[in-house]
């Protein structure tokens, strides 16, 4: 017998839903649903519902509830109705829908199938989003009537309430009226419901078949316009195509970061040549308002001198956790490229004290918590960096004693092992560590059988150990609470990538693109795909990382956190293996969104971008009455920037503090990955590429075309290799600092100055 689409509990929550062919999970616990929900009156509600076949009410006092159900041949249509019966206002701090879809990614296969709440987005006038799953599963969530705001259900680890923060979501929340304060793009006039007032939403689930059919999908069903760029990550002077999904006559406007305003129309829109943030705003005839935001940003190498100043003043510090120390990535990068004697100066004497209170120095033993093996690869990493930056050859041969010791713990299976035997190829990217290291290696092999036997070595491990991601696939493991995990997923893709294209031979080098492709295209539902917002665009969903980084007691999304550079890196390298113009977007989108990090007035270092709306949470503070030491103090937290705290909390000189407790101890400084990603992807490099339609796209250079003759000018005098990408041959020449290289070229190739 057919199954029944529609399955509703005796309370109106949903037991099962099928629309069309495809079936969506819902709970049936505590957090099952639609159910009303909320917080008033000082304690928290669920409203018990009853009645029968698609109609269910109940109240609490003068406030009644009501949930009503429509379901269509391609659609669900759920009504949520709030009614004051009595005399005074009705002011919850929040009340609204708990939605119920199963969100819970708890192991695998099952979490294949499981939906995570990707994008869920207020606008003054509608509400929309989107859920997706690991195999491309996509539920679109849309309301023609304004939403407040919304939150997520995070777990705690082990399900108690005194436990550690856990790294699963129950379910997603709709907070139809939320008190304030909210994002400016909110509507800010549903924290009260009158005497005798009633609101109502029409909330639809819908199933969708792609990415791409997302917002012309919902602007119809909240009757709203949809806003769409193709580039949201602008230099000075670069132009994007603007587009609005709307049926009704929009217009537009932009309003720049001198609060001035301009209208303009849908097509190719120039950016001013100012750096800073641009809000592109749709207003239809009918009354509904969208907004979507741009970033014109600073020349790659502005961003990398910041960091370095941010790195020395919020010191980096001897900690379990690398992302203490994570800082001096951008330190020794800067250095390479912009010497600065008197910040390379203390950012180095910072490195040689902090150094030995973590790692034996002449064996080359990690003598600090070695299990959390992650440490020992950062610092593998670093070193090599460092010698790249100044040529101690000292540096480079403690990083290959560390490169041994971490074979050491390398498991038959080309693992890496760390705490309690756990799989640790994937936290923090150990085999591309020892890849950085060994390609260092491989110019020293010449003449000198001491380095060509460290060289194999370590590319033989490496080599292992991304043939073990091979063939795990998404079962790989990490560390804390097992989930479809944003790092665990991006980290293997980057590895499998790098080293893909590290091979001569195509059939070894497909095996390993494929695997990383196939991760990435499971990683989507991770990502912010299609956020009309230059703060988030393509940036990662993470939302365990605030208790440790900065000491917040409670999960937030941060997209981007440190960790989103991690996809940045497998989009690259993907694109160098396959060159589809999508990877090059995606990878420049999302760098231009992490080096937002660095605010574009101050230049002063943020730790990360917090997404959800609404959060009450305890921020440790500075004490102003205690300097250097920090109070707890209750704040409201919602889409906004969230200050590091290393500046202020820092560790007594010459001691060794732990990653997320004692004096100084945090992990802000992973906010430097995306530095360290900036160096290797952008800083010296620029991009063209040739469309079908014999048009060119361009990444940190300008391009002009005379006949068959393609004229390339880098943005940066810095930029001393520009990856081609051709449909067909063209005699190319590139305008570097130091003088112009001409050569003719066909698909894909590097012409360096």
């Amino acid at each position: 017998m057919p199954k029944e689409p529609l399955k509703l509990s005796a309370s109106g929550c949903i037991k099962s839903l099928i629309i069309g062919s495809k079936h969506f999970d819902f709970r049936e616990n505590e957090y099952a649903g639609p159910k009303w929900y909320g917080e008033w009156d000082g304690s928290k509600h669920k409203i018990v519902l009853s009645g029968s076949v698609m109609h269910f009410e109940g109240g609490e006092g003068p406030i009644s509830f009501s949930i009503d159900y429509a379901l269509l041949s391609d659609r669900l249509v759920i009504t949520a109705a709030i009614a004051n019966h009595g005399r005074t206002p009705f002011i919850p701090v929040k009340a609204g829908l708990k939605l119920g879809l199963d969100t819970y990614m708890q192991s695998r296969p099952e979490w294949n199938q499981k939906l995570f709440p990707t994008l869920l987005r207020c606008e003054k006038t509608h509400f929309w989003g989107y859920a997706m799953s690991p195999e491309g599963a996509i539920l679109g969530i849309g309301s023609p009537e304004p939403v407040a705001s919304w939150s997520l259900d995070y777990n705690r680890a082990g399900d108690s309430p005194d436990s550690d923060w856990g790294h699963r979501v129950y379910t997603l929340n709709l907070d139809l009226m939320n008190s304030l304060p909210l994002p400016a793009r909110h509507p800010q006039d549903l924290g009260e419901l009158a005497a005798g007032e009633t609101k109502s939403w029409a909330i639809t689930l819908i199933p969708v078949s792609d990415l791409a059919d997302i917002k012309p999908v919902l602007a119809k069903v909240c009757s709203a316009p949809m806003l769409d760029a193709d580039r949201y990550i602008l230099a000075e002077g670069e132009s994007t195509n603007i587009r609005v999904y709307c049926d009704d006559p929009v217009n537009l406007q932009i309003t720049g970061p001198d609060g001035e305003s301009v209208k303009f129309d849908t097509g190719n829109f120039t950016v001013p040549e100012r750096a800073g943030e641009y809000t592109l705003t749709a207003a239809s005839d009918s009354g509904k308002i969208s907004q979507a935001r741009l970033y014109v940003r600073h020349p790659w190498s502005w961003y990398l001198k910041q960091a370095r100043v941010a790195a020395v003043e919020k010191p980096q510090k001897a900690s379990c956790c690398c992302e203490s120390w994570y800082g001096h990535f951008s330190s020794f990068l800067a250095l390479r490229h912009f010497a600065d004697h008197e910040l390379d100066a203390q950012a180095e004497a910072n490195f040689r004290t902090i150094l030995p209170l973590m790692f034996d120095t002449q064996s080359g033993v990690p003598t600090l918590l070695p299990d959390r093996i992650q440490n020992t690869c950062t610092m593998i990493s670093m070193l090599a960096d460092l010698y790249q930056a100044k040529g101690n050859i000292a540096d480079l041969e403690l990083a290959a004693k560390l490169a041994d010791w971490i074979i050491t713990h390398q498991h038959k299976d080309g693992s890496y092992k760390g705490q309690n035997g756990g799989h640790y190829t994937c936290v923090i990217y150990a085999a591309k560590s020892i890849i950085e290291l060994a390609l260092i290696e491989k110019e020293l092999t010449v003449d000198n059988s001491d380095w060509e036997y460290k060289y194999k070595r370590h590319m033989a491990s490496a080599k292992a150990a991304v043939d073990n991601l091979q063939r795990l696939g998404d079962n790989i493991g990490t560390e804390g609470e097992a989930t479809f995990e944003d790092g665990m997923i991006s980290c293997s893709a980057l590895q499998l990538a790098l080293f893909a294209l590290l091979q001569d031979d195509k059939s070894c080098r497909d095996k390993y693109t494929k695997a990383a492709l196939d991760l990435l295209s499971r990683h989507r539902c991770l990502e912010q795909s299609i956020v009309p917002d230059a703060r988030m665009t393509g940036c990662t969903l993470r939302f365990w990382e605030a208790q440790y980084d900065v000491l917040i007691d409670q999960n937030m999304i941060t997209s981007p956190h440190g960790w989103s550079s991690w996809k940045t890196y497998a989009t690259w390298y993907l694109y160098l293996l396959n060159g589809s113009e999508d990877l090059l977007r995606q990878t420049m989108e999302t760098l231009g969104a992490c080096v937002q990090m660095i605010d574009s007035d101050s230049g002063e270092l943020r730790w990360a971008f917090v997404v959800d709306p609404y959060i009450r949470a305890s921020v440790w503070d500075q004490d102003d009455d205690n300097p250097g030491s920090g109070a707890r103090r209750e704040r409201v937290i919602g889409e906004q920037y969230v200050d590091m705290i290393s500046g202020w909390w820092k560790a007594p000189p010459d001691t060794v503090t732990g990653g997320y407790w004692d004096q100084g101890g945090c992990c802000d400084n992973d906010v430097h990955e995306h530095f360290k990603c900036l160096e290797e992807v952008a800083l010296t490099s620029a991009y063209v590429i040739e469309r079908k339609d014999g048009s060119f796209g361009a990444w940190n250079c300008r391009v002009e075309r005379a006949g068959d003759k393609i004229y390339v000018y880098p943005y940066e005098d810095i930029v001393d290799s520009v990856h081609v990408n051709l449909k067909k041959s063209h005699l190319v020449d590139v305008h570097f600092s130091d003088g112009v290289t001409s050569m003719n070229a066909a698909g894909m190739q590097w012409i360096r100055s």
